[in-house]
């Protein structure tokens, strides 16, 4: 330019930016306001998840909630940047007759997103081999419960670590990708809202598999 511009300060603002950026003082602004922006996102989270203590339940179908989850992973951004569930093969062995309860549909849409969307980012970051993700979705009725079932072929859960997966703020991933809230959420969701129950084990050996079982009254 020949010549620098000048804030109402009579600050070089070029000078000053290059003085920033050399120092990488810019870099580390942006870190701190992505961390803010991340603190504010589990803020909302955790005040959008209280609110859903009030709302009602009503008869529900779970496979139609299932499938309802699966278009929406498949439009989810965050998902589709880095983990893109359209890779995978999606299995479902759906109980058509005994699948209906009263539960509270958009909780059981938040639970079955957060276990979904943890096992397309597992089979992602993992893959090297090369193999197909795939997610089998099954569901059975009892006369008092639905057994819903999620099971992966990714890298499984160590023994010693499915007994912590639940607890809230713990995460596998690396700083800035998780909030460590997804499953915390499910668990509580499942247990303290359906009065029902979620466990982990290796599904026949290989990867991952997340059993829920709902009353239906």
């Amino acid at each position: 330019m020949g010549y620098f511009a000048k804030s109402s300060a009579g600050i070089d603002l070029d000078r000053l930016q290059e003085y920033l950026n050399a120092r990488s003082i810019n870099a580390y602004l942006d870190s701190v306001r992505e961390a803010g922006e991340r603190a504010a996102g589990i803020v909302r989270s955790m005040l959008d998840f209280s609110r859903t203590g009030a709302s009602r339940r009503e008869m529900c179908d779970v496979n139609e909630i299932l499938d309802e989850v699966l278009k929406i992973a498949l439009l989810d951004y965050d998902m589709k940047k880095k983990y893109d569930i359209i890779d995978a093969r999606i299995i479902k062995k759906y109980d058509f007759l005994g699948a209906r309860g009263m539960f509270v549909r958009s909780e059981l849409t938040q639970m079955f997103l957060n276990i979904i969307k943890n096992a397309v980012q597992a089979m992602a970051e993992n893959n090297s081999d090369g193999k197909i993700p795939q997610i089998i979705l099954s569901t059975k009725g009892t006369p008092e419960t639905v057994i819903i079932e999620i099971a992966d072929n990714g890298p499984g859960i160590p023994e010693e670590k499915r007994s912590i997966i639940f607890e809230p703020f713990y995460t596998t991933k690396d700083p800035g990708v998780g909030t460590g809230l997804g499953l915390f959420i499910a668990y509580y969701i499942v247990t303290a809202h359906h009065n029902g129950s979620i466990t982990v084990t290796d599904n026949d050996g290989t990867g991952t598999k997340f059993i829920i079982e709902l009353k239906k009254e």
